[in-house]
């Protein structure tokens, strides 16, 4: 099984994930297997090839961990995209409304 974590929630999720030798945690975000980008639309623009990037293989059960709070969250696509053809589990990590300050909420 591989667990790809994506943004800065993914990459925190990835890290409390035991080392096993059944489970391959890999980390894409702004600076790390991802180029830095400014707009949702240029992170799925330059998402790379994963299978031969990340060295995927055969594997076939992936799970996806994405928040949508960040802009790296715009290259979700292009990678299920890329995993079309694998057992794909997908959490999406949201916030909860009553536990955000309304501050941000205005943001």
């Amino acid at each position: 099984m591989v667990i790809i974590g994506l943004g800065e929630a993914g990459k925190n999720i990835c890290s409390k994930v035991p080392k096993n030798g059944n489970i391959r945690t890999i980390v894409l975000d702004a600076g790390k297997n991802l180029p830095k980008c400014s707009t949702h639309e240029e992170y799925e623009a330059s998402v790379p090839k994963l299978a031969n990037k990340l060295r995927l293989g055969k594997e076939k059960d992936v799970w996806l961990i994405v928040s949508g709070a960040g802009r790296v969250s715009g290259a979700c696509l292009a990678i299920l995209e890329q995993l079309k053809d694998r057992n794909v589990n997908v959490i999406h990590i949201s916030s909860d409304a009553l536990l955000i300050s309304k501050t941000i909420m205005r943001i």
